[in-house]
């Protein structure tokens, strides 16, 4: 896999590269899509995904265009009951709402 561990901080800002990864999300993306992996010192680590772990259905990188993230001035808002609602790409995603301006 790309060596890299989901947080919720980091899905919730993912600008920020405050938590688990030490690099943030959009970072992140791009450097996999760059190099494979995180970071390129992480390539040697990482590896295909099996058939058992089929990407989710409608993943997508994030889009500044079109997705809807919080300002760090929003640290202090409370948290989606489910974590899943992060998850930028699904019609689930907590902000998705056409008066936040959201895809």
């Amino acid at each position: 896999m790309c060596f890299w561990e989901d947080d919720p901080d980091q899905l919730r800002w993912p600008w920020s590269s405050d938590g688990a990864n030490g690099v943030s999300l959009l970072h992140a993306q791009r450097s996999y899509v760059e190099w494979g992996a995180v970071h390129p010192d992480y390539t040697d680590k990482v590896r295909a995904a099996r058939p058992s772990e089929p990407l989710d259905p409608g993943w997508r990188p994030i889009d500044d265009r079109i997705d809807n993230f919080e300002t760090a001035i929003d640290r202090t808002a409370a948290w989606p009951d489910d974590l899943a609602e992060l998850y930028w790409w699904r019609d689930t995603f907590w902000r998705h709402s056409p008066h936040l301006g959201g895809g």
